[in-house]
């Protein structure tokens, strides 16, 4: 059941954050000090409220709430939350500008027309499949929004972290997953990923992680090394046992006695 009080001010919130960050850059001022504060505690007011809500609003009793107006609501509030931590360390204002009344209207979409979708939850690896793929969805809408402000004047928000969430997080978590499907089915042998392939694909998911954080702005040199040192000592680990568990199978028969 939808909210309309707390659906009011979350929109009012996020409304009021772009105005003001608007205000602000059209009268050619720095934000800081107490306006920064004061701007970023109602974006934490509306991000607040908006988690409420989609809370209440993507839980349902068969499941989770995955329909068209929902899911949009859930990456505005995603995209939201990383402008927010983003905007502690570095002069993103313009991009709340966008992003702020952008969340407002997909609050108000979700009030006005909420939709429902039941997805039963059989899992603790599909609902993390769930997460990572709204936190993908998420990524690349700001990868979006921080190549049009390459494009404006040349700053970059998150440094190559949206390019690592495609190429890392969906080819290479795509690659595993249909690579094995392929081997399995190939060879005969049950479409079924076994438990070391399903612990092989959260390990993979880590590395994603890992090497996202590697890009977060001002981090230092040290810890930035370590994360690539992780990664890639992970990404390794993952792949040589994948291929200890799979690459023999491709030099033993069919082992449903069919010719291949």
């Amino acid at each position: 059941m939808t909210n309309p009080v707390l659906n009011f001010l979350a929109l009012a919130l996020y409304l009021s954050v772009g105005m003001l960050l608007a205000l602000q850059l059209l009268r050619g001022r720095t934000i800081g000090g107490g306006a920064k504060i004061g701007i970023f505690s109602l974006g934490c007011g509306a991000i607040v409220l908006h988690a409420v809500l989609l809370y209440t609003g993507l839980r349902l009793e068969s499941g989770l709430n995955l329909a068209l107006t929902p899911a949009f609501s859930l990456v505005a509030w995603i995209i939201a939350v990383l402008y927010l931590i983003t905007s502690l360390s570095r002069p993103v204002d313009n991009l709340g500008v966008i992003i702020m009344p952008m969340a407002s209207l997909m609050v108000l979409v979700d009030w006005l027309w909420p939709g429902q979708m039941s997805m039963p939850l059989t899992s603790r690896i599909q609902a993390a499949h769930i997460v990572i793929s709204f936190l993908a969805y998420g990524l690349l809408s700001l990868s979006a929004v921080q190549s049009l402000m390459l494009l404006l004047d040349g700053q970059l928000l998150f440094a190559k972290a949206p390019l690592h969430a495609l190429t890392i997080g969906y080819f290479g978590s795509m690659m595993l997953a249909m690579v094995t499907r392929v081997t399995l089915g190939h060879s005969g042998k049950p479409l079924a990923a076994d438990r070391l392939t399903w612990n092989l694909f959260l390990l993979f998911q880590s590395i994603v992680v890992l090497r996202i954080a590697a890009e977060i702005p001002g981090l230092p040199p040290v810890p930035r090394s370590w994360l690539y040192l992780a990664t890639t000592a992970l990404w390794l680990i993952c792949f040589g046992l994948w291929s200890a568990r799979y690459a023999m199978i491709y030099w033993r028969p069919r082992a449903d006695g069919k010719p291949g």
